[in-house]
Formats: structure tokens, C-alpha cells, sequence
């Protein structure tokens, strides 16, 4: 049963406790058991650079690897998806920023990058560190891996290029819906644009496109439309990203590549995108005397030794 995951993962004596002053009916208690998560990611990059330099606002990249039990044994069979949080300095959820899809892997070695999320949103108040905590089903371990603080960038200049592409698959709802496509989306616009990361691209939406002809719909085929955003650094050394970066019949093989990848069956392109034309734009402001940055608020760490103890 995926519960026994779950069960694996928690020493025996897990407990929680409800603070007399949080005030929120909704508030998830505190876990409080030192050292009784017994899993954790086997890798994960906790440096988090925000590439949006406008204040309260962020743009991260986050990746990690594979579950792994305190033995040193992958546990990832029963995971279905990773949440990511934004948490306060007790570890406490503030608010939910996505979740990454699980992804299938058949290697015995820790991939440190096997995961990936591009997290972008604003900032919620007492904001600290992000927060991935792996699902199982409609379960979910108490605690997951913390990044370093979070630092809010405030100074210098970012480009932002948005746009989208149109194109014919062969299942459109897949397309929609599945969080797989999503990420292999993402990951394909990255193969096609020289200079571009992963990290550096969001998928903003996937709806219907334009309609085929009759014949090709009793075929449950259709078309779907594609926006995305990108984001990079004024460090970026890369060529302009224009309309021309994204070749259409590049990034048809990608995205299919990418698809297969996943595992995902039924989901394919069937025709070149018809790339539309991208909007450029900065954002932020100028540096004048080197880097801005806002740390997180630092409070007290009261009642979470099993936030720290557990990553030890």
C-alpha cells in the first residue's frame, strides 16, 4: 500500500502539537519529533537565486533527486508528485508555489537533478526558505528538504520574453492536463532556445487552438496553444532570444523527445508549432551600487528541532 511509504519514512514516535496563538483554524499543526523523518531527498541544490528584480517578487529554480530512506535505499516507488512550499522560519506552510510531477527513473544512482520546478510568484509575508515535501497519493510526509533562505532580489535588470506556439498533437487533453507534458514543455523550449536553462522557463498555459477538420477530430486530434514566459539574468550571455530562437521542426522534435521521456503514452506533436511573435521587456530597475537584496525575516526557531534534525 503507498501508505507504507509514509509509514517507512516516520519513526515510530511522530508526533504534533497546535500552538495556543496561531489563530488560524486552517493551520496544519507543528511537527515536533526530532529526527523521525527517516527519508530525504538524495540530492538537492539549495541555493535559490531569484531572477526577478523586482521587489516582493521571485523566479527560482529548484532541483533535487530521487527519495531515499535512511539506509541509503531509493523509496520512491509509491511517489506521485512533490509539492513546493514557501515556509515561515519554523517551518510552517505559507503558501503553495506548484507542484512537479514524479518522474520515472530505472538508474540505482542518485541523479541530483531528476527533479525540477521553476517556481515564480510573489513573496508571501514572513516568507523564509522553500519547502519540497514528497506526495503519495492524497498523502504527504510532514516535513520535506529546505532550501538556504530565500533572497529578494531588489536591484538590477532582468529580460522577460513572453509568447506561444500553436500546433496539432494527437491528444489534446493530455496536453492540458497532464503535469508530465507540462514539464516536458517546458523542458523542450529550454532545448531549443541556445543559452536558455530549464530553470529559466515557465509554461503559463496550455488551452484549445485552433480546431482541425472534421474528419482528423473523429480522431480525437486537434490543436492546443502554448504560452509561455522566460526569464534571464542581466548576466545572460546568450544571443537575443527573438520570434527566429524557436524553430519550429527543433522544437516539434523536442517537445516529442521530451514527451517519451516521461513515459507519457498518446501525446505527441504531429505537426511543426506555428511560433508566434515573442514580446521582450525589462524589469527591474538599474543597479547604481551593486546588488540589492532583502533577506528573509529570521524569527525565533522555537518547537521545530525535528525541521533541523531531520537533514542532519
Amino acid at each position: 500500500m503507498p501508505t507504507q511509504v509514509i509509514q517507512a519514512c516516520l519513526g515510530a514516535k511522530a508526533s504534533y502539537s497546535c500552538p495556543s496563538n496561531n489563530g488560524l483554524k486552517t493551520r496544519q499543526p507543528d511537527f515536533v519529533t526530532a529526527a523521525a523523518v527517516k527519508c530525504k531527498a538524495c540530492s538537492a541544490r539549495a541555493t535559490v537565486t531569484d531572477l526577478d528584480p523586482q521587489a516582493g517578487k521571485f523566479w527560482v529554480g529548484l532541483q533535487w533527486g530521487p527519495l531515499m530512506s535512511e539506509k541509503g535505499a531509493f523509496v520512491e516507488t509509491d511517489i506521485t508528485s512533490y509539492t513546493v512550499h514557501i515556509v515561515d522560519s519554523k517551518g510552517r506552510i505559507l503558501s503553495t508555489v506548484g507542484e512537479a510531477p514524479k518522474v520515472k527513473s530505472t538508474s540505482s544512482c542518485c541523479i541530483a537533478n531528476m527533479y525540477s520546478y521553476t517556481a515564480a510568484g510573489t513573496l508571501p509575508a514572513g516568507y523564509n526558505k522553500f519547502m519540497i515535501v514528497p506526495n503519495v497519493g492524497a498523502k504527504h510526509l510532514p516535513m520535506g528538504i529546505l532550501s538556504d533562505a530565500i533572497l529578494d532580489v531588489t536591484a538590477g535588470l532582468s529580460t522577460k520574453i513572453t509568447g506561444s506556439f500553436t500546433m496539432k498533437v494527437s491528444n489534446p487533453t493530455l496536453f492540458k492536463t497532464d503535469k508530465k507534458v507540462n514539464a516536458a514543455l517546458r523542458e523542450a523550449i529550454a532545448d531549443t532556445i541556445t543559452g536558455v536553462d530549464k530553470d529559466n522557463v515557465r509554461i503559463t498555459g496550455v488551452t484549445d487552438g485552433r480546431r482541425l477538420e472534421e474528419e482528423n477530430r473523429r480522431l480525437a486530434a486537434g490543436s492546443v496553444k502554448v504560452s509561455y514566459t522566460i526569464v534571464v539574468p542581466e548576466t545572460y550571455t546568450g544571443p537575443a532570444i527573438k520570434t527566429a530562437s524557436i524553430v519550429p521542426a527543433t522544437l516539434m522534435k523536442a517537445i516529442n523527445t521530451r514527451v517519451a521521456a516521461k513515459g507519457v503514452i498518446g501525446a505527441t506533436v504531429t505537426e511543426a508549432p506555428v511560433v508566434a511573435t515573442v514580446t521582450v521587456k525589462s524589469v527591474g530597475i538599474p543597479r547604481t551600487t551593486g546588488g540589492a537584496y532583502r533577506g528573509a525575516q529570521m524569527g525565533a526557531f522555537v518547537g521545530v528541532a525535528a525541521l533541523l534534525a531531520m537533514f542532519q
